[in-house]
């Protein structure tokens, strides 16, 4: 009998649609379901929802604006077709923000339960190319102009008019500034962003943003930590081998332009790989990414220096000075090792307005985006709070004070009770802590309504955090915004109920301008 050979099929890659170890924590860290699921209970997929293009309504995401909205999204439903009057199918639990064809993207992570009904039914559509495209529903304060940066309900452009400016033709159209929140996204027949879609691609190399916690309980103890100051920076990877330094994002794509500025560099011996945040700066003042990725991109930009902040690897003999090359800085970035137990104080003594980085140390960067941690600052010296109501018309003062300094916000048509149920309220900056009248009969009909002390404060994305006790009890916000083109503040507290938080501007130049959905 003779022997019979036939072919041979191999597949030795891992399914792009494994669910790992670490999505499967993800969603039990960010969603924190009653009863903790497993890889073998769920189906996950991800959704390319936002670019930084113009949408069919004439809106657009700003790249600067991708981080805070990629955080919103996260334990937001996902519905089909935007039918609020339906339950959701699933839920986002982790955003990652990606470069893709040569726009900058949030791609959400998403995922629902096989058991649930109908949950077959949804991955075979999906799967199957039925359910392509997806959209996202959200709030937010100001709709900035791109010609003149005015509100574009108040200014004389209109969304998507061709317009002719030193020579170039350009549409306008409006930035989305002061995102509030993310009510959900959807699986829809036709989003009004181009190029939205939904993937089975769950091994995707760029560990995304970090997770967000607020209390250091939240972080898997390990017997070691990494910890960073947290920086509006680009995650890169740097590779210097025959004195050439090349500059890389996490998904692969080459920085060329950032590349050639450092070239030349010395001090450095070679390394095969580095993770590394790049920072651009005018002057002394680091810039945000949206300055960074129009200096990257080889446009003109008010950016005068880069700089390249390495992180400790075995493979690279970190620089003890500052390497100067073309006016642009190598250094290592500032960083302690440590317990679990000594993390606040290292926190503390690293954190930056954003806050820091912190990475147990097997899990350490690219393998993992880290968690986002902002140290509470406590206020021993006796910082305090006042609101007073003074004579008629002069609304209410907020004042916020310590040993050294005191601020005062005027408040009109302020009222408690809607305070302390979740009411925000425009406040506007006094120069000093005299009523606008300024007269004795004001001073004399001044009134306290609530004072006490402040417990602690703590920096955020929108502003400051007020930990208070006394008349007013719980966390309160001083978020700076801009409302009729000038800087005003929202006054609120943090712990108010969904239903009841709503945008300060309501009306419309078309469908849909302070609350979106993008079909």
């Amino acid at each position: 009998m003779t022997a019979s050979y036939g072919k041979i099929t191999a597949h030795l890659a891992e399914p792009i649609d494994r669910i790992t170890e670490d999505l499967v924590s993800l969603i039990n860290l960010n969603i924190n379901p009653p009863q903790p699921v497993g890889a073998d209970d769920i189906y996950v997929r991800t959704m390319f929802v936002v670019s930084d293009e113009v949408n069919s309504f004439g809106g657009r995401f700003p790249a600067d604006e991708h981080a805070r909205l990629a955080s919103l999204l996260i334990d937001s439903p996902v519905l089909v077709g935007h039918r609020k009057d339906k339950l959701p199918v699933g839920r986002n639990f982790y955003t990652t923000l990606i470069s893709k064809d040569g726009r900058q993207w949030v791609k959400s992570y998403f995922y629902w339960l096989k058991a649930a009904s109908g949950g077959e039914s949804l991955r075979e559509n999906i799967d199957g190319g039925i359910y392509k495209e997806c959209s996202i529903a959200f709030t937010y304060l100001f709709p900035e102009c791109s010609v003149c940066g005015s509100d574009i309900r108040r200014c004389e452009h209109q969304p998507l008019q061709n317009i002719v400016s030193d020579g170039s033709e350009s549409t306008v159209h409006y930035n989305y500034r002061q995102i509030e929140r993310v009510l959900e996204t959807s699986l829809v027949y036709r989003g009004a962003l181009p190029d939205t879609s939904i993937s089975k691609e769950l091994n995707s190399a760029d560990p995304g943003i970090p997770i967000k916690i607020t209390d250091l309980c939240e972080i898997d103890q390990s017997p070691a930590y990494l910890v960073t100051p947290c920086y509006e920076a680009l995650q890169v990877l740097v590779r210097y081998e025959g004195n050439e330094l090349s500059i890389r994002r996490l998904d692969g794509t080459n920085l060329d332009y950032a590349s050639k500025e450092f070239q030349g560099a010395k001090k450095l011996s070679n390394f095969p790989e580095c993770f590394a945040h790049l920072i651009g700066h005018r002057g002394k003042q680091r810039c945000d990414l949206a300055l960074l990725e129009k200096f990257n991109s080889g446009k003109t930009s008010s950016i005068t220096h880069l700089e390249l902040k390495l992180f400790p690897n075995h493979y690279v003999k970190m620089p003890e000075h500052d390497i100067v090359c073309n006016g642009h800085r190598i250094n290592s970035i500032r960083h302690a090792l440590c317990r679990y137990d000594e993390l606040n104080d290292a926190a503390s003594a690293l954190a930056t307005r954003n806050g820091v980085l912190i990475w147990p140390i097997a899990n350490c960067p690219p393998v993992f985006a880290g968690y986002n941690y902002r140290p509470q600052l406590e206020n021993p010296g006796g910082a305090t709070y006042q609101l007073s109501q003074g004579g008629a018309g002069d609304g209410v003062k907020l004042i916020v004070s310590d040993k050294e300094n005191s601020r005062t916000f005027q408040i009109k048509q302020f009222n408690l009770n809607r305070l302390k149920h979740g009411a925000r309220f425009v406040a506007e900056k006094m120069t000093d802590n005299g009523w606008p009248s300024n007269s004795a009969r004001a001073e004399a009909a001044v009134q306290i309504i609530s004072k006490g002390r402040i417990a602690s404060v703590s920096k955020s994305d929108d502003g400051f955090l007020l930990q208070l006790k006394g008349g007013l009890e719980g966390i309160f916000v001083i978020q700076a915004i801009r409302l009729d083109g000038q800087k005003k503040f929202l006054f609120f507290k943090r712990e108010c109920r969904d239903d009841l938080v709503r945008p300060i501007l309501h009306s419309h130049v078309n469908s849909g301008i302070s609350q979106i959905t993008l079909l």
